[in-house]
């Protein structure tokens, strides 16, 4: 039996500078923030910011697959409705990118349906939030997304 674990593979990878895993190594202490309200992306990163978390922040999702392979987020945090590339959109490319697709992604919105959820999760999301969040909700799930 000649089986290799994944950890170990990319563990290997990454020592030996193979790529894509060398050249990509996401934080657990970078977030991107993905939202097209203004206020929103400053609350949340004020929030995080003062939880010693690294942020950036797009406001709609083109912008934010430019900042992803140059930021190198462990964790985005995703609107779902947004001019343009929409969150449902952004979490399929970047689950399907294997470059990317280690991301976690906590989508979140303030029009909660069941069809969202269910589709969200489908495209890849690991966590969903309804808006507005608590703050102690959003670092609950943050935390355990990161960990």
């Amino acid at each position: 039996h000649y089986r290799i674990l994944k950890e170990d593979l990319e563990a290997f990878a990454r020592l030996k500078g193979m790529y894509p895993l060398a050249t990509y190594n996401p934080s657990k202490k970078k977030i991107l923030i993905v939202d097209d309200d203004p206020a929103i992306r400053k609350t949340v990163q004020q929030i995080l910011s003062r939880h010693h978390y690294e942020t950036e922040a797009a406001a709609e999702g083109f912008e934010a697959g430019l900042k992803v392979p140059t930021f190198h987020p462990g964790l985005i945090i995703l609107d779902l409705n947004m001019p343009g590339v929409n969150g449902f959109q952004l979490c399929r490319q970047i689950k399907r990118n294997p470059d990317t697709r280690h991301i976690k992604i906590l989508a979140s919105t303030g029009f909660d349906t069941q069809e969202n959820r269910d589709r969200i999760i489908a495209e890849g999301a690991e966590g969903y939030l309804t808006k507005p969040v608590e703050k102690e909700t959003l670092l609950h799930h943050v935390k355990n997304l990161l960990s």
